[in-house]
């Protein structure tokens, strides 16, 4: 599995795609999908979702927003938010086998 983070609108999936040579099918963008967002709202664990699919996710491209920059929320359920995006960050960081940041559309590895 290849994680690929960066704030909103840095390039990511062009990363993935350009540079990484990641075919569309490949690529799973876990902050677009309001399903993700919701789970991670509701309080339930995505690191168990996460778990329960490590074998499908093995050949895949996973882009995440990274949230973390900027202000911190004034809405507790965005705050939380922001918490259960950090911890997933951190779980697939763990699993994957290379890491990249992508900020203006320029990819560093960092795994």
């Amino acid at each position: 599995m290849i994680l690929i983070f960066g704030g909103a609108y840095q390039g990511k999936r062009n990363f993935a795609k350009e540079v990484l040579g990641a075919p569309e099918d490949k690529i799973i963008h876990l902050s677009s999908q309001e399903e993700t967002r919701k789970i991670l709202l509701s309080g339930e664990d995505l690191g168990s979702w996460i778990e329960d699919n490590k074998d499908s996710l093995r050949d895949k491209f996973l882009i995440i927003q990274d949230v973390s920059q900027g202000l911190v929320p004034m809405e507790a359920e965005e705050r939380a938010f922001r918490e259960a995006n950090g911890r997933t960050m951190i779980k697939l960081a763990e699993m994957a086998d290379e890491v990249y940041r992508v900020f203006c559309g320029i990819g560093t590895r960092i795994k």
